[in-house]
């Protein structure tokens, strides 16, 4: 198969705003497309990698015309959420997902488990000084991960529904829920089951699953332990499920795609396979074909965007043609892609991006078109 790249757009850009990372986007059957993504206010001189922050804020914005034009000023539908995911079901809901971190005082710090010691802080900025990049820490802990769902394509939210007790992850704080987070997607079975892949303290690839309709949610099974964290995952044609995995390895294995299999619903999976494909994190959208088109960060030169088409049972990984979206990004800090299928038949992936080092970042889109 052969994939056509079309354009790149700006979905949306405001340089008082660090967006990213992880938009999403949720294409409707009228054709109507929404994209949700967090953004921090920067007041510095130069962007703050605001990757956490209690202050975040989650935003929506709309295209009526097919993705020509976005809303200028964002829906901000809620505050100190994380990476912002959305999805769709067959029956029209539209499922929000994040995770938070709270703010910890001083004072409730030695109430924390030892076992939680590595949950004490958490990384909200990085600060320049003297031409280099140092790590300020700020002390927080983390809350679980939310579901919210919409019957009016986000105009109103019903919820939160929490991830439910996660086996070796207790809850860390009274009030509080187990400590998991993602990047990974909702996606919904043939059966109507719901599986939401999610990452543990340990940097476990974790799954959680719903069997009413995003209300509640409980624990599914472990796909990968270790150095593994943000992953995504996809039901096949022979009904597997294939996970997508980010490695954390220290190593030359780092910063390469692991694949795992499961034959009944992620409860057990298969040792981990290491792919021939460099970047991160993966998003696998299912074209009506019964194949995949997958998309991944680079955040190495030339930094950007990249995809791939895969078979039905996703068993070419390694062998299918990568075809670089964007090579045009400034910097390292960019990606986390999603994509989503238009009725016309064209797909939009959306991630968030940079065009110099020094540059702010803002929510971008490329349409493709796979043949």
């Amino acid at each position: 198969m052969q994939i056509r790249k079309i354009e790149d757009i700006v979905i949306y850009r405001d340089d008082r705003y660090y967006c990213g990372p992880g938009p999403s986007v949720v294409a409707y059957p009228d054709g109507e497309l929404a994209v949700v993504f967090r953004r921090h206010r920067s007041w510095t001189r130069e962007p703050l990698y605001m990757h956490v922050h209690p202050t975040t804020e989650q935003c929506l914005v709309r295209s009526r015309d097919g993705g020509s034009t976005w809303d200028s000023l964002p829906r901000v539908f809620m505050g100190g959420g994380q990476c912002a995911v959305a999805g769709l079901l067959r029956d029209g809901t539209t499922l929000f997902v994040t995770h938070r971190q709270e703010l910890v005082p001083d004072n409730m710090m030695d109430d924390l488990p030892a076992a939680a010691a590595r949950e004490r802080v958490g990384r909200f900025n990085r600060v320049r000084s003297e031409g280099r990049w140092n790590e300020r820490n700020w002390p927080t802990i983390s809350a679980g991960t939310e579901i919210w769902r919409s019957d009016d394509r986000g105009d109103t939210w019903d919820g939160p529904s929490w991830v439910g007790e996660v086996p070796g992850h207790p809850v860390l704080l009274e009030g509080l829920h187990s400590p998991v987070q993602l990047r990974g997607f909702p996606m919904e079975l043939r059966d109507g089951v719901i599986l939401l892949p999610v990452q543990g303290s340990r940097e476990d690839s974790i799954l959680i699953a719903s069997e009413d309709g995003g209300r509640t949610w409980r624990f599914r099974g472990v796909a990968m332990e270790g150095p593994f964290n943000e992953w995504s995952v996809v039901e096949t044609t022979s009904g597997d499920l294939v996970g997508f995995v980010r490695s954390e390895l220290t190593d030359t294995r780092g910063g390469y795609l692991w694949t795992a299999r499961s034959s009944d619903q992620g409860r057990t999976w298969t040792e981990p396979k290491r792919e021939d494909v460099w970047g991160f994190p993966y998003f696998a959208l299912p074209l009506p074909t019964g194949r995949f088109l997958l998309v991944n960060g680079y955040r190495r030169e030339p930094f950007g965007i990249r995809c791939r088409v895969l078979d039905p049972e996703c068993t070419n990984v390694s062998e299918a043609e990568e075809i670089v979206l964007r090579g045009d990004g400034g910097g390292r800090d960019l990606g986390y892609p999603h994509a989503a299928l238009l009725p016309d038949g064209r797909a939009l992936v959306v991630y968030y991006f940079n065009d110099r080092s020094d540059g702010q970042r803002f929510v971008a889109g490329t349409f493709v078109e796979v043949a």
